[in-house]
């Protein structure tokens, strides 16, 4: 659903957009921006709906894709939470 909505910035960007700039199109940062955050809603879904399918027909493999990617979650997850920290504390002052 989210990736249906991200098409929805394809035409706030695109001429007559609400946030349109020159030189917005194919080969832009912005364009090339918003489709890989579409692309990676859609495989994250496919993805997400392959495991649920596996979990509720109890096959083996399910459980062990499952264990692989909380783990990949973890490995890539807590790197970018730290990163996000030292960017928080280096971009804002912190009050008490």
């Amino acid at each position: 659903m989210l990736g249906l909505l991200e098409t929805r910035c394809f035409s706030l960007f695109s001429e007559g957009g609400r946030f349109h700039y020159e030189g917005f199109g194919f080969g832009s940062f912005m364009f090339g921006n918003i489709a890989a955050q579409v692309i990676a809603y859609c495989l994250t879904g496919a993805v997400l709906t392959f495991l649920g399918y596996g979990h509720l027909s109890l096959r083996r493999w399910a459980a062990k894709l499952a264990c692989c990617l909380m783990w990949a979650w973890l490995l890539i997850g807590l790197p970018v939470i730290a990163v996000v920290f030292f960017l928080l504390l280096a971009s804002k002052e912190l009050t008490t």
